[in-house]
């Protein structure tokens, strides 16, 4: 939608001007968790990152090799791009490179060009960014853990020049919503429950405990393999901790790696270090233990700026997991296909993403009100493998597993179901064994998820070393990087076998699990409603619950591709 505002432009002249995002509501009306605090100090620097618009012959181009070599069917599968290929795919026009830049000089702004001549990142005072975008910011505060950032107050414009080369300004509009895991008070198990870390984890879930549940073995490392988190804002990790736990699980010492080590913090606020403790806690002890864990950092809660990072680094992790999502109602189409053009460039470099598919059940961070169930991004989106949950039903390491009822899962109302996994969720939508909700609730021909589960924790929690203490956790923040541990393993297993790494993981998935359904453990039981009514049923198959279900690494190992 155009608006045209008389402004006095910087060159002495009249200039048109052109809302951006005008599909999402402006200064978190959407996100009960935000609460404003007025206007922003005009002297307070704010990162704001340009997505630049891209060719759109060249985004064809990068479409087209995403498919084919993530596709173990297709004769390209593995033949992954370069980091300088991939630059060359990925820089937009010069035309629009130099329209943004010059505009960002006549403010007299600082800026940094990414590596792939896409993305424009900039700290800029927040009275500039007024100015530059005929907006007004405000300070925002999340009423659980107090923590801060600066966000538009009301819709934010560019000259149509400047709009003409630029697909989104990020770090405006969108409202993060971290998957923080939540303390469990649970007993935890009783009985046959064997105690791996110390008295002060018994009856919970540590390290052991899912190598058993999910065949995970400790394979030969391979140096060209490596695991990472991404971590936000306040969310860090401290050293004290990690060594606690694992002197208490008897593994080895976790060494963590800053990617962006000339922005991290030293140590972590007291309570705020929960997310990313358990995390790499968890990807180290049941990933390659003798690998480190890479950690990327960010100051601000901004998939942009992550994904821009991970894609800047000429040795870009293999293996990467985040845990981090939104309603996708939150957000605008125009932020999540720029998300996506860079989840595909990841896949073209032959990086393996996953994102925890949320903690909200299918209602999501909106709920009821909506009237219909409220997808998550990025779980649903169709480049990445989104992780969901479960829970044991017993207080044995044999116990069967259940679909946690707060675990995300459904159909995006945005993206398209992709070929990968169309027949599989066909099947489940025609089960008269399903017991479909109200179509009206969701989007049937929408992209399906989540594509695999892990153990959110809800029964039996995670244990867990924050703050010097032992601690009962649960949620897709620790199924995640659960998961995600697996598959780096396999990618030791690949690459010693002189194979390329797994790279996008969801083909390979829905197709071994058609043809070797035994690799994962069916979960049956269950449903995400998140205890407020309506939600899908897992039962035998695929399902938006559970997925195809939870991984058997040794099974797995056999059926690589």
């Amino acid at each position: 939608m155009k608006v045209f505002i008389l402004l006095l432009a910087l060159a002495g002249t009249w200039a048109e001007w052109v809302q951006m995002e005008a599909d999402v509501r402006v200064g978190g009306r959407t996100h009960p968790d935000w609460v404003s605090l007025g206007d922003a100090d005009p002297s307070h620097s704010h990162g704001i990152i340009f997505a630049l618009k891209h060719d759109k012959g060249k985004l064809a181009e990068l479409d087209r090799l995403f498919w084919e070599v993530s596709d173990p069917q297709n004769p390209n599968y593995g033949k992954y791009l370069t980091f300088e290929e991939l630059g060359r795919l990925m820089s937009a026009p010069q035309a629009h490179i130099d329209i943004v830049t010059n505009y960002l000089n006549g403010f007299g702004v600082t800026f940094t060009i990414n590596p792939n001549q896409d993305m424009i990142d900039a700290q800029i005072p927040v009275g500039t960014i007024e100015k530059m975008l005929n907006t007004k910011l405000g300070l925002f505060e999340r009423t659980k853990d107090h923590t801060r950032l600066v966000r538009a107050l009301r819709p934010y414009y560019l000259p149509i020049e400047v709009a003409s080369a630029v697909d989104i300004v990020g770090n405006l509009l969108d409202f993060p919503n971290w998957w923080q895991p939540k303390r469990v008070e649970a007993p935890g198990a009783v009985g046959n429950w064997p105690n791996y870390c110390g008295t002060k984890c018994a009856g919970l879930i540590v390290p052991n405990v899912m190598s058993q549940k999910y065949n995970i073995m400790q394979t030969t490392p391979n140096a060209k393999n490596s695991m990472s988190v991404a971590e936000f804002q306040d969310q860090h990790y401290d050293q004290t901790d990690l060594n606690t736990f694992t002197t208490a699980c008897s593994l080895p010492t976790t060494v963590v790696v800053d990617k962006l080590a000339a922005n991290s913090p030293s140590g972590c606020s007291a309570g705020l270090c929960i997310e990313a403790l358990l995390d790499i806690e968890y990807i180290h002890a049941l990933g390659p233990n003798t690998f480190p864990v890479n950690d990327y950092w960010l100051s601000t809660y901004s998939l942009l700026n992550w994904i821009n990072a991970l894609l800047a680094d000429s040795s870009a992790t293999l293996v990467n997991s985040v845990s981090y999502g939104n309603d996708e109602a939150q957000n605008s189409v125009a932020y999540m296909n720029s998300c996506n053009t860079q989840f595909q460039a990841a896949g073209v470099r032959g990086l393996s993403i996953l994102f925890a598919a949320g903690d909200q059940g299918v209602w999501g961070r909106e709920g009821p009100s909506t009237g219909q169930f409220n997808p998550d991004f990025p779980a649903g989106s169709p480049y990445i493998t989104a992780v969901g949950g479960t829970d044991f039903t017993g207080s044995s390491i044999t116990s069967t597993e259940t679909c946690c009822t707060l675990g995300g899962g459904g159909f995006s109302n945005t993206f398209a179901q992709p070929s990968y996994q169309s027949s599989i969720v066909k099947a489940y939508l025609t089960n008269p064994s399903a017991a479909l909700p109200s179509s009206t609730l969701y989007n049937a021909t929408g992209r399906a998820y989540p594509d695999i589960s892990a153990t959110f924790g809800s029964y039996i929690p995670y244990c867990m070393v924050e703050g010097g203490k032992y601690v009962g956790v649960e949620g897709t923040s620790a199924a995640c990087p659960v998961t995600a541990s697996v598959m780096v393993q396999l990618n030791n297993l690949q690459l010693n076998a002189g194979k390329p790494p797994l790279g996008f993981l969801n083909p390979w998935i829905y197709q071994t699990y058609q043809l070797h359904p035994t690799a994962f453990t069916d979960i049956t039981t269950g449903r995400n409603t998140d205890n407020l009514g309506g939600g899908f049923l897992a039962i035998a198959g695929w399902d938006p619950c559970s997925g195809v279900g939870t991984p058997n690494q040794a099974t797995l190992a056999t059926f690589l591709p």
